[in-house]
C-alpha cells in the first residue's frame, strides 16, 4: 500500500496553494489550517477546530479528541470531508453556539444529506 504523502498516492491532486517539496494533500491541509504534529510526522492537528487531528498513511484517518469518526482514501472525499467541518466550524462560530463541536454529527449530516439527495 502507498503513503498518502507521496506525490504519487491516490489523494494526489494539484492545489492552488505553493509550497516547496509538499505532496496535494498536506497543501490541502495547509488550506484548511492544520499543522504538522512535531512529534508524528504523519500528525496534522488543526489550528481551528479544537481537537481535531488527521493522520496520514495509506489512508487518511480523522479523529476528534482521539477518537476515530472517519477514515478515507478518497481525495474527493477528504476534500469534502475537510469542507464541512470547516463551514459547521465557521456557522457554529458566526451564531455564537457554545455547545460542544463534535465531528462526527457533522460528518453524519453530511451523509445524511448525501442520501436523501440522491433518493
Amino acid at each position: 500500500m502507498e503513503n498518502l504523502l507521496s506525490p504519487n498516492s491516490s489523494l494526489s491532486v494539484s492545489s492552488a496553494i505553493s509550497l516547496p517539496d509538499s505532496s496535494p494533500i498536506e497543501k490541502l491541509l495547509t488550506e484548511y489550517r492544520f499543522l504538522k504534529s512535531p512529534l508524528e510526522s504523519s500528525t496534522y492537528k488543526s489550528s481551528r477546530i479544537t481537537g481535531l487531528t488527521v493522520e496520514i498513511g495509506e489512508v487518511a484517518i480523522f479523529r476528534d479528541r482521539g477518537f476515530l469518526f472517519y477514515f478515507t482514501d478518497s481525495m474527493e472525499r477528504f476534500r469534502e470531508i475537510l469542507a464541512a467541518l470547516s463551514v459547521a466550524w465557521d456557522l457554529r462560530t458566526d451564531l455564537g453556539i457554545q455547545a460542544p463541536f463534535s465531528c462526527f454529527e457533522v460528518v453524519s449530516d453530511l451523509f445524511r444529506n448525501e442520501k436523501s439527495a440522491s433518493v
